[in-house]
């Protein structure tokens, strides 16, 4: 079995219409804090968002995905964190090493809906809501040690490279979770987005 695992998960863009005067605000009219945060220190966030911004910045071959021009820089999104540091919490609580939630007190999302969450619901339901088109990617890892180690992991797999290549993607964020008593360890939620 593979030392480490990660996975990774692409909604396409899909173009909806909506009623005018939609806000940008999660379920029940108002945006849903999550009782606990993860790498908040701005230093880390800068790391995180550098990292992934500088593997978009040359042109890559993701394998049997193809080839991929270099890709502008990706934005920081609080709303994606609150969704990343779900999951990645919740993976770690549970040694999940796959995109759905637990359904249990850890998986925030789930709970509300009353029963396991999906990675777009997690991503809406911390507020990330769109008016006309959205896109949404989802990768995930669990025994990598570093930044530097799971960037790599996903570089090297074709999914995860193409779900970072992607030019229709704008925002983004990364989230780390440990748990010493899981099996892997570490485990990371990475999110990629588009909205408008």
């Amino acid at each position: 079995m593979f030392r480490y695992l990660f996975f990774s998960l692409l909604f396409s863009v899909v173009s909806v219409s909506i009623h005018a005067g939609t806000k940008d605000i999660g379920p029940m009219g108002m945006e849903f804090n999550t009782p606990y945060s993860y790498d908040n220190d701005r230093t880390v966030v800068r790391s995180y968002l550098d990292i992934i911004n500088v593997i978009r910045s040359k042109p890559r071959k993701c394998g049997h995905k193809g080839v991929f021009k270099a890709a502008t820089p990706l934005k920081w999104s609080d709303k994606l964190n609150k969704a990343a540091s779900e999951h990645a919490r919740d993976m770690a609580m549970h040694n999940l090493t796959h995109h759905n939630g637990s359904g249990k007190s850890t998986d925030v999302t789930g709970c509300r809906k009353g029963c396991a969450s999906k990675a777009s619901e997690r991503g809406k339901f911390h507020g990330y809501t769109y008016k006309r088109a959205f896109a949404f990617a989802e990768n995930v890892g669990a025994g990598q040690k570093s930044l530097k180690e799971i960037a790599n992991a996903w570089v090297k797999s074709p999914s995860h490279c193409a779900n970072i290549m992607n030019p229709c993607f704008r925002e983004m964020a990364l989230a780390k979770s440990t748990n010493p008593k899981s099996k892997y360890k570490t485990y990371w939620t990475l999110d990629l987005g588009y909205r408008r």
